[in-house]
């Protein structure tokens, strides 16, 4: 498009700034900096670890004075076992003697004897049926309220019998 009316920019007028004062610098020198003594590539790894640290991409190492200190105290357990050893063995023994009383005395009660539901539980004596007036098959030798089956056999004896089934 052509444009035969002036620019805009011809008609645009700007204020008029006064002139700002200068500013005189002394004279700075730089100081030189002998990079042969910086150990560069340290550096540069030195300063992206730092920054991964702080980004959160790696984490930072851990101290080694806890696992030191961790086998002090393991190293000080171990010789104070060592110095009493004696008394630990004498103990030990004791509650395996003590452990081995207990079995003993149960095995003497026939607490490990063949298995026997309900041992404690009293039979109940026979009655006839409220509906037929029948009484039911009779209870095996050694089975019955007083302990004591028929003939005034003992439960013993009834493990020893015919009617016995066992489990």
């Amino acid at each position: 498009m052509n444009v035969s009316t002036p620019s805009r920019l011809q008609d645009l007028h700007l204020p008029e700034m006064p002139d700002r004062p200068s500013i005189d610098l002394p004279d700075f020198e730089m100081p030189d900096i002998d990079v042969s003594k910086i150990d560069i590539p340290k550096a540069v790894t030195s300063a992206a670890t730092t920054a991964a640290t702080a980004v959160g991409l790696i984490r930072p190492a851990r101290p080694r004075w806890p696992y030191a200190l961790g086998a002090a105290v393991l190293l000080a357990a171990g010789a104070v076992i060592a110095m009493n050893w004696t008394a630990i063995k004498a103990r030990l023994e004791a509650a395996a003697s003590m452990a081995g009383d207990r079995i003993a005395v149960m095995r003497r009660n026939g607490q490990t004897g063949d298995p026997v539901a309900f041992p404690a539980a009293e039979t109940a004596p026979q009655q006839p049926s409220e509906t037929t007036g029948e009484v039911g098959a009779e209870y095996p030798d050694g089975l019955g309220t007083d302990g004591l089956g028929k003939n005034g056999s003992s439960a013993a004896d009834a493990l020893e019998s015919e009617a016995y089934v066992g489990v």
